[in-house]
């Protein structure tokens, strides 16, 4: 795994304009005040990080990409500001909150190179599928045959194809 400075969690970006309406919506203002402020939040963290798991980025992107996260994080400060001034407390620490991790994958990628997931979301519903399943069916279960059932969830999951093809030739269809 990588050291403690570098890896950190990643908010969940899909998250943070939807979070700052209920925010708003707690501090009294309705959608239309919210709906600029949830425009502006979504534009600050569209920072764009390239698909795969590792991209190395030359020197003269490291500067530009530079460039664009300090901007983004300048104008989610402005945002927390004006906030402030309109007197939305519950909005601000939402927004203080989400700044915490909402950059990571940036940070990340410019300092190692390795393009860190945008959002949990995926890994979440594995594990609440995974919970969820065990909890039900193997309640008492030995570690390892809980450990083949988890296995055998996640490829029915996530590899649909080779959970069928293992089917078909358990069952002896040949292709009749």
């Amino acid at each position: 795994f990588l050291s403690g400075h570098v890896t950190g969690q990643q908010r969940c970006t899909w998250h943070g304009p939807r979070g700052l309406y209920h925010a708003m919506w707690e501090d009294g203002q309705g959608k239309k005040k919210s709906k600029p402020h949830q425009d502006k939040l979504a534009q600050i963290i569209a920072m764009e990080i390239p698909e795969g798991d590792y991209d190395t980025l030359a020197p003269e992107a490291i500067e530009t990409v530079r460039h664009q996260y300090n901007g983004a994080k300048k104008e989610l400060l402005d945002l927390i500001k004006t906030l402030q001034e309109q007197k939305c407390p519950k909005a601000v620490t939402y927004l203080d909150n989400l700044a915490k991790g909402l950059f990571h994958q940036v940070e990340m990628w410019l300092a190692t190179g390795i393009i860190a997931p945008k959002t949990t979301s995926r890994l979440e519903r594995l594990c609440r599928e995974l919970g969820r399943r065990l909890k039900r069916i193997a309640w008492g279960w030995s570690d390892r045959v809980a450990t083949k059932l988890a296995k055998m969830i996640m490829i029915k999951k996530y590899n649909p194809d080779l959970w069928k093809k293992y089917w078909l030739k358990k069952m002896g269809v040949n292709g009749h």
